[in-house]
Order: structure tokens, then sequence, then C-alpha cells
């Protein structure tokens, strides 16, 4: 490894080493596709829980979710071990959330009411609130410990979304088709989903070891060298500091509206390929399109990047986006209109997933020198939070508002209301969500003051208030 471009005490990664990061992010891709998409789905189609229920589980799991994400962040900021602080994590935890994660889409026939409502939330919270949290978290903070490059840790971003990208399709694309194929053919078969799920955990396992075995953090004394630390501050003073940080904040508001956005979209995809277009599997080709298309708009980004920036590239994606939004709503309901609909939505959602890790490292950087202090792992903790926190919340939304419907997974042909339900969560909803991402976007001004604030920082210069465990720093224009 040697110095990265635009950073004197940057570490250029090798290609293998960057490909082994983003392998990771595509077994981060299997767990979550598999517990936002098809989890409610397994809930409603297979183990026939009553979508209310099943949803109003996952919402109050997400109180816990959340706290557990903010937790994990805190714990990774005092972790010290031969393997540095976030790669023992991804080791202690891979078999757990393979199990868990198998367990999830396991539920015993036999049980029936109140027993098999308390299997579902004690099975969800291990798997997401506790195993999930500790995956996402590590790996997230661990683009941070490979290097301090900003030019680097772009590239792990990109490279990590490629891979992700790649297993969303590759998954949307095939997972019923699995689930018939363990099923002998029958499509809802309990069976069928249990192996197939069972099958993903090994490849997930494979891609997390791949990540901990092959990527490297920094020496100790890279890492001190490059910023104070924050160990020593009690969680309370740094959850504090974030909130103080208004990027970082604009960040997570608009990460999570944007993450419960494509969650609703993709989660009621499948009720609206089946009840809407009347053919389950066109959700294959529906899937297909959108993830495609989402994978030229990751690898659009770096036309854009260089041109109008970080920030002005996502609001053109979310414009985008809505657009193929608005057209899927008005266009008549036809599995070509979705597939050029949700192609254009795709393209637009590429934006934003691609420059997301990237912008979140940008606010703790901006987090640094106006605390004075790296607050790496909690800071991190914002994209997992986000991303479970949102995917959890819209798949809620996607079963709250089928069972205001009144949608029947038993009825081959839905009512008007189940209809009118399946609509809202596949056009309008998202909408809503989509609106409030372009809102913080257009309020966030970083890329403007980002070089600035690098300059201070690289002459040993802290905003006005910045300190760390007792000592002030230098003020920036000192």
């Amino acid at each position: 490894m040697k110095s990265g471009r635009g950073s004197t005490d940057g570490v250029q990664l090798t290609w293998f080493r960057r490909l082994c990061y983003g392998i990771g992010q595509g077994g981060s891709g299997i767990v979550f596709t598999l517990g936002t998409t098809f989890l409610l789905v397994y809930y409603t189609n297979v183990v026939h829980i009553n979508p209310a229920v099943a949803a109003t589980i996952i919402a109050v799991s997400k109180f816990f979710d959340g706290l557990s994400d903010l937790a994990m962040g805190y714990i990774l900021d005092h972790t010290h071990s031969r393997f540095g602080k976030a790669r023992p994590w991804l080791l202690r935890i891979v078999l757990p959330t393979m199990l868990c994660l198998v367990a999830s889409f396991s539920v015993p026939g036999s049980l029936a009411g109140t027993a098999q409502i308390v299997y579902v939330f004690v099975t969800y919270n291990l798997f997401s609130t506790v195993c999930y949290t500790v995956i996402g978290v590590s790996y997230t903070s661990l683009n941070s410990l490979l290097t301090t490059s900003q030019y680097e840790r772009g590239i792990n971003s990109i490279l990590g979304m490629t891979f992700y990208t790649v297993v969303l399709l590759t998954l949307n694309m095939s997972m019923l088709k699995l689930c018939a194929y363990f099923g002998q053919g029958e499509l809802y078969s309990g069976r069928g989903w249990t192996t197939a799920v069972t099958v993903l955990a090994l490849v997930f396992g494979a891609c997390i070891m791949v990540t901990f075995l092959f990527c490297r953090e920094l020496p100790a004394a890279v890492q001190s060298a490059s910023a104070p630390k924050s160990d020593g501050f009690g969680f309370v003073r740094v959850i504090k500091e974030l909130l103080a940080n208004r990027y970082w904040v604009e960040y997570v508001v608009a990460l999570l509206s944007i993450t419960i956005s494509n969650v609703v979209i993709m989660g009621s995809a499948v009720y609206y390929a089946q009840f809407i277009l009347g053919d389950a599997y066109s959700y294959s080709a529906l899937s297909s399109a959108l993830y495609i298309a989402m994978f030229l708009g990751v690898v659009a980004t770096s036309l854009f990047i260089k041109r109008i920036g970080k920030r002005n590239t996502v609001i053109i994606g979310i414009v985008i986006l809505m657009l193929g939004t608005v057209l899927g709503g008005i266009l008549p309901q036809t599995v070509e209109n979705a597939t050029l609909t949700l192609s254009i939505r795709g393209f637009g959602v590429g934006f934003p997933s691609a420059l997301g890790s990237a912008m979140l490292q940008d606010t703790l950087t901006y987090g640094k020198w106006k605390s004075g202090f790296d607050m790496v792992g909690t800071g991190n903790a914002a994209s997992s939070f986000c991303l479970k926190v949102g995917g959890g919340l819209g798949t809620a939304i996607i079963g709250w508002v089928l069972a205001i419907g009144g949608f029947d997974a038993d009825r081959p042909l839905q009512e008007i209301g189940a209809r009118r339900a399946i609509m809202a969560n596949f056009i309008w909803i998202p909408l809503v969500f989509m609106a409030i991402a372009l809102a913080c976007f257009l309020a966030y001004k970083l890329d403007k003051e980002y070089e600035g604030y690098v300059a201070d920082l690289s002459k040993g210069k802290y905003g006005p208030n910045a300190s760390v465990m007792g000592k002030t720093y230098i003020p920036a224009g000192d």
C-alpha cells in the first residue's frame, strides 16, 4: 500500500483489496433484501400472518433496532484488538447472522396465535436488531479504517454499491423461482422458502469472510496520526456532537427517506405484479429493469461528479426518480409501462445510492473539524441505522396499507380497496419520501465548503469549539 491521491497520509489500496471490500457489501445486500423485500411476503403468503400484525411486529422492533445501531457504533469506537476495530466484529457475528436469518424464514407450522407471534418477534429481533446491526455498522466503518484517503474511500463506496446492485438484481430475479424450485413447483411452500434462504445464508457468510480475511485496517499509529480519538467521551457526548452536525443530520434524514421509498417500492412490487398486472412471475422482469438501470446510474455518477459535485448529482438523480414514479402512476398499468418507468426510477436512484457512503464520510470529516475528534463507529452507524430502520418502517408501511385496503392473500383477485392500497404502496407513498430527501439535499451545502475544512485539518486547525480529552485545539483561522 502507498499514499493515496490527494492525501498526504492516505493509503492507496490494491484492486484486490478494493474488490474484497466490495464483495462484503454484496453479502450485506443478500441479508438486506431478504429482510425487507421478501420477509413480509413470507409472513403473509407462506405463514399467513395478518399483514397488519406482521407490520406491527417489524415496526415495534425498529425501536430496539435504532438503539442497537447507536450502541454498536459506540462499542466499535472503543474496540481494540489484533484485528483492529471493525474486522473482529465481522468474524464474531457472521455465523450467528446466518443462523438467525434461516430461523426467521423457518416459522414452525405447528405454531399459531400468540406462540407464532412470539417466535416471529424473537427471531426477527435476533436477526435484525442484534446480528445485522453488528454486520452493518462494522462493514460501513471499515471503509474509514482501511485508508484515510477520500479518493480511496470513494472508490470503495462505488465498488461496494456495484456488488450490492448486482446482488439485488440477481436475487430479485431469482428468489421466487428459487423458492418454487426447492418447493417442488409450489411458489409459497414453507420448505421451499427455508431451503432457498439457507443457500443464500451460506453465500452471505462466504462474502463476509472474504472481506474479513483479505482487508486490513490501518495500523493504530497511522489511525491516531490521522485524527484525535474519541475514546474517553461518553455516549451522550458523542450523540450530542453528531446531532450538532447539521450536514450529518441532513444526510441521515435524506438516506432514511430514500431507503423507505426504495423498500416500499420493491416490497410492494411482488403484490403489484401478481394482483395489478396479473402475473406474479413478471416481478422478475420488473426488478431486473430497475436494478440494471440502477447499475447504469451508479456508473454514470462518475461523469457527473467531476463537473457538478456530489450534492448536485444526487439532486438530479432524485428528480429523475420522482419523474419515473409519477409516470408509473399516470400511464396504463401494463408490464411494458411498468418496466419502462421502473427503469427510469432505477437510473435515478443509482445516483444517491452510489454517493451515499462517500457523502457520509464527508459529513464526518466536517464533524471532526467542528468537534475536534473522530466518531468513526457511531457516525457510520447512521448508515446501518437508516438501512435497517428505513427497511423496517418501509416494510411495516406496506403491511399497514395492505391491511387498511382489506388485502387477503388467499384471494386470486383482490377487491378495489386492496388494489388501491397496492398502488399507493407502489407509487404515491414512495413519492412523498422522495420529496423529503430532495428537500434535505437542497439544504445540504457541504460541497461548497468541504475543501476549506480539509485544508484546516491538514494544518491541525479545528473549529472554535473543538476540544478533545480536555485539550482545546487551534481554532481555524488562528
